[in-house]
C-alpha cells in the first residue's frame, strides 16, 4: 500500500494539503482510497467481458486479478472478491488499484473509470453505496453554515464542576503517549462528573459497557464485565506510538476503571467502519468531521461529561469539530476545555 499512498504525499512525507479539500464533500457511493477504488463483486469475467475490447486490453491476471490498459492511458488492476486490509483495518470490500504518478493523476484516472462503467450502464453493478452518506450529508450542512460553538477555557474546571450538563474537551496529542492520559486521570480521580465518552470504545461495545457501568465493583457481573474490557485492550489501542503492554496495563483500560471507581458511566465514541475509515478518507479532515458528528450523536444529553479522543476531533481548520456539532443540537450547554485547544494543535 505505500506505493500506492505515496502518490498523495509532499516531499516532507506528509500528506498534500492540495488534496484532503477535494474530499470534503458528501458521496452516495464509496469512493476510493488513495487511488485504489472500492466495487462491489463483480467476477473477472465480467470486468473483462465490460470493458474488452471497446474501452480497454487485457495486461495481466492470474486468479486473483485482472489488469486492464484502457486506451484512455491508464491501468486499473480489479481485485474481484477479495478485501482490502491497511494497518489492521480490513474492510472486506472488491477493488481496483488505478495507476498515476501523483493523486491528481490517480485520482483523474478514478473519475475516468467511473465515468466508463456509467457510460456502459453498470454503475449499479460496480458501485457501492455508501452507508454514511446521510453524515456526510448533515456534516456538510453544519460545514455550510458555519456554526462554531463557543468554549471556555476552565483550567481548575470550577465552571464545569458547577455546571448541570458541561462537557469537557480533553484532546490527546498523540495515540498511546500516556501524558494526556495522566492529566485526564488527575481530573477522574478529582470526581464531579457523571460520565466520559472515548474514542477508543466502538459504538458496538456500548451494551458490554453499560454492564460494566451498571455492576458494582467486585460482584461476578463487573469481574466478567472488566475481563472483556481487559481482553478487548489487550490488543485495541496498545502499542501505537508507545510500548505495547497487557490489557490491564493499557491506559485506556486504566481510564474506564477510573472512571467506574469514580461513580461515572464510560461511553463509547466511535461508530466509523474501516469502509468508511478507508474508502471515505476517514482520517482526512472531512472524514474527521463526519466521525466527529457521529461521537456527538453518541454522547449522552444530559449530566456532566468528558470527551477524550484525538486532537483533530477538537481542533481540525475549516470543517465542524465535536463541539460544533453538540453547539448545532444543543446551544445552551456549556462547552470546556483546560486549556486553548488551538495553542498546540497540529
Amino acid at each position: 500500500m505505500m506505493p500506492v499512498i505515496g502518490r498523495f504525499l509532499g516531499p516532507d512525507g506528509l500528506m498534500d494539503p492540495e488534496f484532503p479539500p477535494t474530499v470534503a464533500t458528501p458521496s452516495p457511493y464509496l469512493t476510493d482510497f488513495f487511488g485504489v477504488q472500492a466495487i462491489a463483486d463483480v467476477s473477472r469475467d465480467e470486468i473483462v467481458a465490460d470493458f474488452v475490447p471497446r474501452f480497454a486490453e487485457v495486461t495481466g491476471q492470474n486468479e486473483n486479478w485482472v489488469a486492464l490498459t484502457f486506451k484512455d492511458g491508464f491501468t486499473a488492476t480489479f481485485h474481484p472478491v477479495s478485501s482490502l486490509v491497511v494497518l489492521g483495518f480490513e474492510a472486506p470490500i472488491s477493488h481496483v488499484v488505478v495507476s498515476g504518478d501523483n493523486w491528481r493523476q490517480a485520482r483523474g484516472n478514478v473519475k475516468a473509470l467511473i465515468g466508463t462503467i456509467r457510460e456502459i450502464g453498470r454503475e449499479d453493478a460496480y458501485l457501492l453505496d455508501n452507508p454514511d452518506y446521510g453524515l456526510e450529508l448533515a456534516t456538510y450542512e453544519t460545514m455550510q453554515a458555519g456554526i462554531t460553538a463557543s468554549l471556555e477555557i476552565d483550567p481548575d474546571l470550577s465552571g464545569f464542576r458547577a455546571s448541570a450538563d458541561g462537557l469537557l474537551l480533553f484532546p490527546e496529542a498523540v495515540h498511546g503517549i500516556s501524558t494526556d492520559a495522566d492529566e485526564l486521570m488527575k481530573v477522574i480521580d478529582g470526581g464531579g462528573f457523571d460520565w466520559i465518552g472515548l474514542e477508543a470504545l466502538n459504538l458496538d461495545q456500548q451494551e458490554d459497557l453499560d454492564a460494566f457501568n451498571d455492576a458494582a465493583a467486585g460482584t461476578p457481573e463487573y469481574e466478567r464485565a472488566r475481563a472483556e474490557l481487559v481482553e478487548y485492550f489487550a490488543d485495541a489501542w496498545n502499542g501505537r506510538a508507545g510500548p505495547r503492554t497487557t490489557g490491564e496495563e493499557n491506559y485506556y483500560f486504566k481510564l474506564c476503571e477510573a472512571a467506574h471507581a469514580a461513580g461515572a458511566r464510560v461511553i463509547a465514541l466511535e461508530g466509523a467502519s474501516p469502509a468508511f475509515l478507508l474508502f471515505r478518507y476517514g482520517e482526512t479532515s472531512f472524514g474527521s468531521s463526519v466521525r466527529s458528528l457521529i461521537w456527538a450523536n453518541a454522547i449522552p444529553s444530559s449530566g456532566r461529561g468528558i470527551l477524550f479522543g484525538g486532537g483533530a476531533h477538537f481542533h481540525y481548520a475549516d470543517v465542524p469539530m465535536v463541539q460544533d456539532f453538540v453547539a448545532a443540537e444543543s446551544p445552551d450547554r456549556p462547552i470546556f476545555a483546560v486549556r486553548d485547544l488551538w495553542a498546540n494543535a497540529n
